[in-house]
C-alpha cells in the first residue's frame, strides 16, 4: 500500500479556486497549458475520502496542487507544467496513473469513482465541447472572472430592459431595413451565424444580411488568421484611413455596405441580448475559426466575458487597432469596475456610430 506524502498541503475550497485562477494566468503567460483532475467523491464515506486523498498526495508531484473544488464533494489536483508532452498524451498518462496507483489500492468493490480531466486555462471555443466540459468551462469562467455576482445580475437587468425597449422603439426601422434588403438583393433579410459565446458556448447570432447569398468565407478566414498572427497588412478605406479590415470585399452588397458603415446591420442582435446570449456591452463574439487561432491569453475574452453588441473596442478602436490591442481593450470589461465602463461605453456608442470611424 502506498503511504501518504508527509505534510502535504490540502487547500480549502476558497484557496484552491484562487490557485486555479493563478495557474490559468501562469499558463496564459507561458502559453503552456496545465491539467486539472476532478474527483466526484461526495458519495464516499469520510474514511474512504481520507484514504483516497492520501493516495493522491503520494502519487502526484510536490509541485502539483491539491485541494477542494467543492468542499467534501469534489476533490481536485492541478498538474502544473506539462513540459513537452502534448495534451492528449498527458491526459492518457494521468488517467492511467490514477487507475493503477490510486484506484487499485482502494478497497471499494463494485464502486466506480468518477473523475474528469480538464485543460487549464479552459479551451473555450477550441472545438465542440461535451456537456461535462461545457459545465466545467462555465464554472471556471465564473471562478476566475473578477466580476462579482451582483455586478453580473445588475448588468443582466439592464440588458433585458434596454434590449426590450430598443426593439420596441426601433421596430419600424427594423422593418424598413428588412424591406430594403429584400428589394436590393435576392435572399432573406436576416442572417444567422454561429459564434462563440460566454464560456465558448456556440450560439446563433442574428444580423441583417449584408452579403450576397451563398458567398465563400475563405477570403475572410485567410485575412482573419493573418490578422490574429499579426501578419495582416493595413488596408486603406474610402476616406484614406489605414484599417485592419477587408475594405473591398466583393461579397458585400451596395446596401449592405451602407448598413455596415452605419452599424445598422447589428440591430437584430438586441434579440440575442434579450434571450441572454449576449450583453449590450462586451467583446464582439468571434467566429469558431477565429478562436482556433487564439493564443491561450486571447481566450480570456471568450471564457471570462459575455459577448456584447458594443464595447470599448467598438467605440474607441474598431478597425484601426491591431488584434492584440483589441484583446487588451476587451479584457478591460472583466475589471471589477466594469459596471462604470458599461455605462461609459453605452454613452459613447451613439457618437461612435454617427462618426462611423473604422466601421466597414
Amino acid at each position: 500500500m502506498m503511504p501518504a506524502a508527509p505534510n502535504r498541503r490540502i487547500n480549502a475550497q476558497e484557496e484552491f479556486l484562487s490557485q486555479i485562477g493563478q495557474e490559468c494566468r501562469r499558463a496564459e503567460r507561458s502559453n503552456k497549458p496545465s491539467l486539472m483532475v476532478l474527483f466526484d467523491i461526495a458519495e464516499l464515506p469520510p474514511s474512504t475520502q481520507h484514504r483516497m486523498i492520501s493516495f493522491l498526495s503520494a502519487t502526484f508531484r510536490e509541485t502539483d496542487v491539491l485541494g477542494w473544488f467543492k468542499t467534501n464533494a469534489v476533490f481536485g489536483v492541478i498538474l502544473v507544467e506539462l513540459g513537452k508532452c502534448a495534451v492528449p498524451e498527458a491526459r492518457e498518462a494521468v488517467a492511467k496513473k490514477i487507475r493503477t496507483r490510486v484506484f487499485s489500492n482502494l478497497e471499494s468493490p463494485g464502486r466506480v469513482i468518477p473523475f474528469t480531466i480538464h485543460v487549464l486555462p479552459p479551451q473555450a471555443g477550441a472545438g465542440p465541447l461535451d456537456k461535462a466540459e461545457e459545465e466545467f468551462v462555465r464554472a471556471i469562467s465564473k471562478t476566475i472572472s473578477e466580476d462579482s455576482g451582483i455586478v453580473a445580475a445588475m448588468q443582466r437587468v439592464l440588458d433585458v430592459c434596454g434590449s426590450l425597449i430598443l426593439l420596441l422603439l426601433m421596430s419600424p426601422v427594423l422593418l424598413a431595413i428588412a424591406v430594403c434588403i429584400r428589394l436590393t438583393s435576392p435572399g432573406p433579410a436576416l442572417f444567422r451565424q454561429t459564434r462563440a459565446g460566454f464560456g465558448g458556448r456556440p450560439f446563433g447570432l442574428y444580423k441583417f444580411r449584408t452579403m450576397v447569398v451563398g458567398n465563400d468565407s475563405g477570403l475572410h478566414q485567410d485575412y482573419v488568421k493573418r490578422f490574429i498572427k499579426g501578419d495582416a497588412e493595413r488596408q486603406v478605406d474610402a476616406n484614406g484611413e489605414p484599417v485592419y479590415k477587408l475594405t473591398r470585399d466583393p461579397r458585400v452588397t451596395r446596401f449592405g455596405a451602407f448598413l455596415r458603415r452605419t452599424s445598422l446591420d447589428e440591430l437584430p442582435q438586441f434579440w440575442n441580448v434579450l434571450v441572454g446570449d449576449m450583453s449590450l456591452v462586451g467583446p464582439r463574439p468571434p467566429l469558431p475559426y477565429e478562436v482556433e487561432c487564439y493564443a491561450l491569453w486571447h481566450r480570456r475574452r471568450v471564457y471570462e466575458l459575455k459577448p456584447g453588441v458594443t464595447g470599448l473596442w467598438q467605440v474607441r478602436g474598431r478597425s484601426r487597432c491591431t488584434f492584440e490591442e483589441m484583446i487588451r481593450m476587451d479584457l478591460q470589461h472583466a475589471h471589477p469596475s466594469s459596471l462604470g465602463l458599461y455605462f461609459r461605453v453605452l454613452l459613447e456608442t451613439p457618437r461612435a456610430v454617427l462618426q462611423g470611424s473604422g466601421a466597414h
